[in-house]
């Protein structure tokens, strides 16, 4: 099982999905295509400095205070990852240790509070 964990200073997440064998794995595939692009968003789209490590069954992103737009992108990444844990509960799992920033680890939750750092992002501009 992959296990997703966000925090308020980042992001891990350890395991393998174990769906399929290795190289034909549609869960691990779909995962690790999520946070590749969420690591070269953060580089190509925003000016937040963030570290992170990657290696065999485990990722580690450690970030600071977000900006408005990186907020979005973790948002991003997170409904995608919400997503497939709801259709593959058994190899996926999101544990959100961010308290009450985010209501509970529902879609809905994380598009509301995407809205809301949307509107941030505008009215910074």
């Amino acid at each position: 099982m992959v296990a997703i964990t966000r925090s308020s200073s980042g992001i891990t997440m350890d395991g393998h999905a174990g769906y399929a064998p290795h190289g034909q794995d549609i869960v691990c595939a779909g995962i690790s295509t999520l946070v590749q692009t969420l690591i070269q968003s953060f580089e190509d789209l925003c000016t937040d400095e963030i570290s992170y490590h990657l290696q065999p069954g485990r990722v580690e992103i450690k970030h600071g205070d977000l900006s408005a737009k990186a907020q979005v992108l973790v948002n991003s990444f997170f409904i995608g990852c919400y997503m497939i844990a709801e259709k593959y509960p058994d190899h996926v799992k999101v544990i959100n240790n961010m308290g009450a920033s985010i209501e509970s680890p529902t879609k809905k939750a994380m598009e509301k509070q995407t809205s809301k750092s949307l509107k941030n992002l505008e009215e910074s501009k």
